[in-house]
């Protein structure tokens, strides 16, 4: 009996454990697709914008985009999740996600150095998947800010492509 009890305990704990939110400790934000701006500012005219989701209008050009990832911890990123619409058949979606470190030591010129990086793409998935779920979890180091870059291929057959919603995570301390 008393060997059941110390089972029962000992399951109990583990469950309380993993169901607690510090179990898995994770900042979570989702952002809409409409967030991201174009890289360049001649490229406005073709990001599309509906929906909450930005597509590219263009039937020649692939759209890069740059996309906010808001930093409030201080212990780097977990992981992200993309979701995006490829309508290519040839061009795939790519997005790199980047952790960047801002030298403050010099007075008069600040430079800005990538400390880590994921890059996802959606080369090889088959064309009838359209709407495709990139990412994953993993993990990216502490950098003084974090950005997602996508480049998303030119509209084809009458379908453009596009990023509809991103989730990124960031490990609590």
């Amino acid at each position: 009996m008393k060997q059941q009890l110390c089972v029962c305990a000992r399951v109990l704990l583990l469950t309380v454990a993993l169901g607690s939110p510090h179990a898995f400790a994770q900042d979570g934000k989702a952002y809409p697709g409409a967030s991201c701006q174009p890289e360049h500012p001649q490229d406005r005219s073709i990001a599309y914008y509906w929906g909450g989701r930005v597509r590219n209008l263009s039937s020649s050009v692939s759209l890069t985009l740059s996309c906010p990832v808001i930093k409030d911890q201080n212990s780097g990123i977990a992981g992200a999740w993309i979701a995006v619409e490829d309508h290519h058949p040839s061009f795939s979606v790519s997005c790199t996600l980047s952790s960047w470190l801002v030298d403050t030591r010099s007075l008069t010129a600040r430079t800005v150095t990538v400390v880590d990086s994921q890059t996802f793409t959606t080369a090889g998935t088959p064309p009838e998947i359209p709407i495709v779920i990139l990412g994953g979890g993993f993990s990216l180091s502490l950098g003084d800010y974090y950005e997602l870059r996508c480049t998303v291929p030119p509209f084809s057959s009458g379908r453009m492509s596009g990023i509809l919603y991103y989730h990124v995570y960031e490990s609590l301390p």
